[in-house]
Parts: C-alpha cells; sequence; structure tokens
C-alpha cells in the first residue's frame, strides 16, 4: 500500500492509501481514469527516500531524490577542507 496525495484542479488535497493507481482510481473514481484526469491535477506519493509525481493526463512520472544520504554528486567529497 502506499500513500497517495491527490491534488484536485479545485485547490483542494485528499490522501488515499492504495495498492497502485488503478486501486486509486477505482476508490475515488469508480474505476473511471477519465474522470481522475479531468477532476486532478498532480498525484504524489513516496516510497523510501524517493518523491514521485504525475500529473494523471500525462504517462510521464517525475522522481526525486529526497535525501542527502543518496547524493549523486559527490559534494561531501569536494570540500577544500584539510583534515
Amino acid at each position: 500500500m502506499r500513500e497517495y496525495e491527490v491534488f484536485y484542479k479545485d485547490g483542494t488535497t485528499v490522501n488515499c492509501n492504495a495498492a497502485d493507481k488503478k486501486d486509486l482510481v477505482n476508490q475515488l473514481f469508480n474505476g473511471e481514469e477519465k474522470a481522475l484526469i479531468n477532476k486532478v491535477k498532480l498525484l504524489k506519493w513516496s516510497t523510501g527516500t524517493m518523491v514521485y509525481t504525475q500529473d494523471p493526463a500525462e504517462e510521464k512520472i517525475n522522481a526525486e531524490i529526497t535525501t542527502a544520504d543518496a547524493n549523486p554528486y559527490g559534494w561531501r567529497n569536494e570540500s577544500g577542507l584539510k583534515r
């Protein structure tokens, strides 16, 4: 189960626990994908150190790392401090 944040186009936000996007659509929109697309501006969910967002009208999912421990750029090793 994931906790989804559903941001509606009218400005309201709803939290919903669902197994996946299909389960979310079944719970909130009686299984109608078109209702999701027409009413929802953004879906947001997280897993571990990642936060995912999706505009329901598009298939693309955006992902962000949310912790400094998962540092792909190595900034901790680039400091000018001498030991």
